[in-house]
């Protein structure tokens, strides 16, 4: 399985979407910075995407696509507000599982107070392996 083909690279802090949906919880401007702890677990979680939900979706449809997820994570660690970005309607019917996953993780603390980040997803089938059974 291919699920996942994010950058290794740290996830820059971003402005929100238009979109971005407010929340009286959430902080109304972040002005944190990315730990190499948080990129580590913001990775993680998007590898788990892959392993529960791409292949969840797939056992329904092939999928193949793209989005990316934008998450603030506030000074405590925890998840506050969701928001999906996405090229093709296909992937959308992850988003649910995604934003579980998402919402459910403890992140390590942001440097310097709560991040918004936004988290490259990419999603392909694994290539078909040849079988070794003799048949085609």
């Amino acid at each position: 399985m291919e699920a996942w083909k994010g950058s290794n690279a740290a996830p820059a802090p971003v402005a929100p979407p238009a979109e971005f949906p407010a929340q009286p919880a959430c902080s109304a401007t972040c002005t944190g910075g990315v730990s190499p702890e948080l990129h580590d677990a913001l990775r993680d979680v998007a590898k788990n995407v892959g392993a529960q939900c791409y292949d969840l979706a797939l056992r329904t449809k092939n999928i193949r696509g793209s989005m990316k997820v934008f998450v603030q994570v506030e000074a405590s660690g925890s998840t506050c507000r969701i928001h999906f970005e996405h090229g093709n309607a296909d992937v959308a019917v992850m988003e649910p599982c995604i934003r579980d996953l998402f919402e459910r993780a403890r992140f390590p603390a942001p440097t310097g107070g709560c991040v918004r980040v936004g988290v490259p997803l990419s999603f392909a089938p694994a290539p078909a392996q040849p079988r070794t059974d003799g048949r085609k």
